[in-house]
């Protein structure tokens, strides 16, 4: 096969594995990387479209599954994110990681190159799905175990994390049955916690909802949330919850077939602390779709009238970017505009 082939942007789906199966290991990842960003390049139109710089996480810059927040307590007037490392699809690098910035764009590792927890050794078993709160003066890191050996389940942990970067223990707050703790987003709704998650259950992915008096979640009452206007063909996949004075927010991921396939972001709001659901509009990304394979779990912080979007993209040479965005808020929904 002619190098010239090899570089043909029409192959885009091809990417590391390929490489590395035809190359070898240390040639084919470099000429991946290569491809990754030539398409990286083509992939943003816009200077609107912004690549988030992740010091600390991996040499690649590549990432998935953001959550971000501006802090108020732990670290005043800085950006706090928590983020997954995500290289070329591979979740064994999925460890959470958390960062801090001045200006929402670049980030660094808060514990310098370390993640807040890796495994040692792997099997098949990896890290997920983090999300942050600010609770007493120290950071809450909520993130996901995906247990895929014999027991099959998912355990959701907890550590918390001060200003001097003093990291707790860890702390189990849910166990389920493998895809039943599906990307948890945990938002402080006035006297109350609530945890919203998706689950599958065998046959639908639904939005499941835990209410509690203390964001350790030891007690709790479960509703399932009812999602409108759900466009067709389309299933829930993974979700970010914010609170607007008193409307929640929601980056809503939806999913046109199994395991995320051509996931896209939409924005959804809920009166009612989330018992219903009612999306609005899919937020289109200022860029060259030829070369997006799937939009990923979001995450926005909200400022005034400004929306700072965090959005991952995975490109279709098997590539995750995290993006940023700023937009206003009557782009997104005027519901919000007026409840902000």
């Amino acid at each position: 096969m002619k190098l010239i082939t090899l570089l043909n942007l029409n192959h885009v789906r091809w990417g590391q594995k390929f490489y590395r199966g035809l190359l070898g290991k240390t040639i084919g990842s470099l000429f991946a990387h290569i491809l990754a960003k030539r398409q990286l390049r083509l992939l943003k139109t816009s200077k609107s479209l912004q690549l988030v710089q992740l010091k600390g996480v991996n040499s690649y810059n590549q990432s998935t599954h953001p959550d971000v927040l501006f802090s108020k307590e732990v670290f005043p007037g800085k950006f706090v994110m928590t983020i997954s490392g995500y290289p070329y699809e591979d979740e064994k690098e999925e460890n959470p990681y958390l960062l801090i910035s001045d200006d929402g764009v670049n980030f660094r590792n808060i514990l310098g190159d370390r993640p807040v927890k890796s495994l040692s050794v792997h099997g098949s078993n990896h890290y997920s799905d983090g999300d942050i709160i600010e609770v007493d003066g120290r950071l809450w890191l909520y993130y996901r175990f995906c247990d895929n050996g014999d027991n099959k389940k998912d355990i959701l942990f907890l550590k918390t994390i001060d200003k001097t970067g003093d990291v707790s223990g860890e702390i189990i707050v849910l166990s389920r049955k493998k895809d039943k703790l599906i990307s948890p987003a945990v938002v402080n709704i006035d006297s109350y916690f609530s945890m919203f998650f998706v689950e599958y259950d065998g046959d639908n992915y639904i939005l499941k909802k835990l209410d509690s008096s203390n964001p350790l979640f030891n007690k709790y009452e479960e509703t399932t949330s009812i999602i409108h206007n759900m466009p067709l063909n389309n299933s829930i996949w993974h979700i970010d919850v914010i609170k607007i004075n008193t409307l929640l927010l929601g980056l809503f991921v939806l999913s046109s077939g199994p395991f995320g396939k051509g996931a896209r972001l939409y924005v959804s709001t809920s009166s009612d602390n989330g018992f219903n659901w009612y999306i609005k509009n899919e937020i289109k990304l200022d860029a060259n779709y030829k070369y997006i394979e799937r939009v990923y779990r979001s995450s926005a912080v909200i400022q005034n009238d400004i929306c700072y979007l965090y959005i991952p993209i995975m490109t279709k040479s098997d590539c995750w970017y995290t993006f940023f965005s700023k937009v206003n808020l009557k782009e997104l929904s005027n519901e919000l505009l007026v409840n902000n």
